[in-house]
């Protein structure tokens, strides 16, 4: 799993006898095998929002460590800050918030539909308008960033027409 700044993997033990070390960003950490049977679950902590990590695992014996095996997995991204509506008339409402990056995308739910929309060139915020609306009806969307297919928690907005 993983939210805006932790990472958790999670591996199956070997044996006791067993330890890990898990390395990623130049750093190593020792994992010991813990006790009893089941997976080995480990939480990496202090992470960057919407980045991409590699994690190298290796299994160590007397400390003789194994190849390793290496997985890359994402940080959720933060959510759009800035999420408002800029314009509103009887059919459409004109959505505006701050871009994140060039690699942060975004979507917009609502009414049981999902819009994609790209991260656009250059700086400054993000405008989308949703049209064929109902005149004089409340409307609650729901926006999230998407970075690697990993959505932020979203933050919502209620607009009216």
């Amino acid at each position: 799993s993983q939210n805006e700044s932790s990472i958790t993997l999670q591996w199956n033990k070997i044996n006791n006898n067993i330890s890990f070390v898990l390395q990623y960003d130049g750093t190593e950490t020792n994992i010991s095998s813990p006790a009893g049977d089941g997976p080995v679950i480990h939480t990496v902590t202090s992470l960057t929002a919407g980045t991409k990590y590699t994690f190298t695992l290796f299994s160590v014996l007397d400390n003789v460590r194994s190849s390793g095996v290496s997985i890359a997995a994402v940080t959720k991204p933060q959510n759009a800050e800035g999420f408002r509506s800029s314009i509103q008339d009887e059919s459409s409402i004109t959505l505006q918030w701050n871009k994140i990056n060039n690699s942060t995308s975004f979507v917009l739910q609502f009414n049981g539909s999902e819009t994609f929309i790209s991260s656009p060139d250059g700086d400054g915020p993000v405008t989308h308008t949703v049209s064929s609306l109902t005149a004089g009806t409340r409307y609650t969307f729901t926006l999230f960033s998407v970075f690697e297919s990993i959505r932020s928690s979203g933050v919502q907005l209620t607009a009216v027409t």
